[in-house]
């Protein structure tokens, strides 16, 4: 038998920083700060297990291929009610997932095929996760801040998420080097078990103790909106060229981050540290470009 909501959880947000908003969001600057910890720990750990750029390179597509194949049914997690249970559980898995990997990273290195094969595994776990959180919280943060305030709190989430991004690439390879990959893997499965518990200890808003359709109608929802957003995209000459630059971007960048553990190993004979320090200075700029994007006027 449910009991019913307190009085209190149930009133609309009337500041900003309240407890709704700020915990969550805490949890996932945490969470991110352990995923960027982790992703070098990976990288670094690839390189001496398999020192392969042609493996790592392998690892990572298909562990970005949840993310790429579940984005357009976005709109399916986030027509479900409770949406913090879909957070909670997104993040568990990712706890889940690292903390499973860190147990077998500490197995002796005859063990590695077994090890790498549960990476490819654990990645892909953490990466359907991402998937279904993102579009999750991004339809539940109106719910968590007051009116006319959304904009402030995605300008803040946006800053907290990128200081953690960077923090954690730049400590990243320093890390690796003095405590090793799985304290790392280990870490990041806490990070994102502290994000788990920041929302069980947030108090839910109206809009979360709603409940919502079933899955089939939002599958349909989102097969709607894909054939809306293809015809949309497909009517504007200006759109098709913004989406095909920004995916020629990424297509030629990626490879830069993938051999850039073995550019500095190999070639230039640093250490891990500097692996960090690179990955973090994509993240300097990327944040620097945050800042000027918020602040220029353009025209046309």
């Amino acid at each position: 038998m449910q009991t019913a909501p307190d009085a209190r959880d149930l009133r609309e947000p009337t500041r900003l920083f309240n407890r709704a908003f700020i915990l969550p969001l805490q949890g996932q600057a945490v969470s991110r700060l352990g995923s960027q910890l982790a992703f070098v720990a990976v990288a670094l750990w690839l390189k001496q297990a398999a020192d392969s750029a042609t493996v790592y390179g392998l690892v990572q597509m298909l562990a970005s291929l949840p993310a790429a194949l579940l984005a357009p049914l976005g709109r399916v997690s986030t027509g479900l009610r409770p949406q913090r249970r879909v957070l909670l559980l997104a993040d568990a898995v990712h706890a889940a997932a690292s903390l499973s990997l860190a147990a077998l990273a500490l197995l002796p290195p005859d063990a590695a095929p077994l090890t790498l094969g549960w990476l490819l595994v654990a990645l892909i776990a953490a990466g359907t996760a991402g998937a279904l959180f993102e579009p999750a919280f991004s339809a539940t943060l109106p719910d968590l801040v007051p009116d006319g305030s959304l904009t402030r709190a995605n300008a803040l989430r946006q800053l907290a998420l990128q200081l953690s991004a960077v923090s954690g690439q730049g400590l990243g390879g320093l890390l690796f080097r003095l405590l090793g990959g799985p304290v790392l893997f280990i870490v990041n499965g806490l990070a994102h078990a502290l994000a788990a518990a920041s929302h069980l200890c947030a108090r839910p808003s109206p809009a979360h103790a709603q409940t919502g359709s079933g899955w089939g109608q939002h599958l349909r929802a989102a097969r709607s909106d894909l054939r809306v957003g293809y015809r949309y995209v497909r009517q504007r000459r200006g759109l098709r060229r913004l989406i095909l630059g920004a995916a020629s971007l990424t297509f030629f960048s990626l490879p830069v981050i993938t051999l850039l553990p073995f550019y500095i190993d190999d070639v230039l004979g640093g250490a891990p540290d500097w692996y960090g320090f690179t990955l973090a200075a994509f993240g300097v700029g990327s944040l620097a470009g945050f800042l000027a994007a918020t602040s220029i006027r353009l025209s046309g």
